[in-house]
């Protein structure tokens, strides 16, 4: 069976993508506390670990527990009490925030007087790109995620699963060299959601971009990452490989003896870390 392993060591670089072969992400020591006027709140504490280049890392954990506020420190909208949080692109260390990273929330946050088309190409446009490129780049993107003949529609017009489509898409013709992902597909129906992560995984598994998903749904986790970090209350408890190959078929890998156990293995070191434990 899996063991709980330090995996911050493994590279999933590949040869074929040389633009990104040396993207990293570090924790160190962080610790933070939201302040009051009344008292402060320790919500992280002394978290340490690192992300490789093309890796695909998802956070787990309770409620509460710290993993958002993690999320959001790589996006450069939290600064931590204590510690270092540090984007790297080969020497070069990135301000935080910054045009190379990419964010996606559980709803979908489409502008509703643009259009879909509109909508992809809003971040182009701020950065200055011309008209025809950020029309082509964003044509190619919505093609990529399903919504070629959707272009001249508007966010209200469309289903839940289209808008979130959509919002993919625009993540994606940003091009940025990290995609972080706050429950992305939380508010999906079953059936939605479990096409729309085949479906961002075998674009993930094409373009291979630093990812780091949090997610409440162990199932998602073992189907998507390469790696999961397990979060006890401010704290990470567990940090475990993920040993499926890829590229994944999730229809067939989902009912399999190996996953079953996988996800079991999860919801214990759960457990462990919401009583807790770690490693």
């Amino acid at each position: 069976m899996t063991q709980v392993t330090d995996a911050t060591a493994r590279s999933t670089a590949s040869p074929q993508n040389a633009e990104h072969a040396h993207i990293g992400l570090t924790f160190e020591h962080v610790s933070h506390w939201f302040v009051s006027e009344k008292d402060a709140k320790l919500v992280l504490e002394d978290l340490t670990f690192q992300v490789p280049d093309q890796q695909f890392v998802a956070i787990v954990g309770g409620s509460g527990c710290g993993k958002t506020t993690a999320l959001n420190m790589v996006a450069g909208l939290i600064k931590p009490t204590e510690g270092r949080v540090e984007a790297r692109i080969g020497e070069e260390v990135i301000s935080l925030p910054s045009h190379r990273l990419g964010y996606m929330w559980a709803r979908d946050t489409l502008l509703p007087w643009r259009t879909l088309q509109r909508n992809v190409e809003f971040g182009l446009e701020v950065r200055g790109m011309s008209k025809a490129e950020r029309r082509a780049r964003a044509g190619h993107y919505l093609e990529m995620v399903g919504l070629a003949g959707s272009e001249r529609k508007f966010p209200q017009q469309l289903s839940h699963g289209m808008r979130q489509r959509g919002s993919l898409a625009r993540l994606l013709a940003t091009e940025p060299s990290f995609l972080l992902m706050d429950e992305p597909f939380s508010a999906l129906d079953a059936q939605t959601k479990g096409v729309m992560q085949q479906e961002f995984l075998t674009i993930w598994e094409e373009e291979r971009r630093t990812v780091v998903y949090v997610t409440h749904d162990l199932t998602e986790a073992a189907l998507l990452a390469d790696r999961v970090l397990v979060m006890g209350q401010g704290y990470l408890a567990f940090d475990i490989e993920i040993p499926f190959e890829r590229p994944r078929k999730l229809d067939e890998l989902r009912f399999s003896t190996e996953f079953a156990e996988m996800n079991r293995y999860l919801y214990d070191r759960l457990l462990d870390a919401q009583s807790g434990g770690r490693a």
